[in-house]
């Protein structure tokens, strides 16, 4: 199975503000959050998901934090 990567333009309505977000946000879309766009309710979960995640990692303590490095990517990891 194929899965199309989409764009603004080719994007179904719903998704096309989510995607304009995205690239000003980061100055391109990833193609997961391409992918993604097929379902706007698929896209806004995935969205809303990351987002939580990211202020829930700008809270965490850095006593409570342990980096974990994997190669090129370092990610980081609570025991919790």
């Amino acid at each position: 199975m194929k899965f199309a990567l989409h764009t603004q333009d080719s994007a179904p309505e719903e998704s096309k503000p989510l995607l304009a977000q995205v690239e000003a946000a980061f100055g391109f879309v990833p193609n997961l959050t391409a992918t993604l766009a097929e379902s706007p309710a698929a896209l806004a979960g995935h969205l809303q998901l990351s987002s939580a995640i990211e202020q829930q990692a700008r809270h965490r303590r850095p006593s409570n934090q342990e980096t974990v490095s994997r190669g090129p990517i370092a990610t980081t990891y609570s025991g919790h």
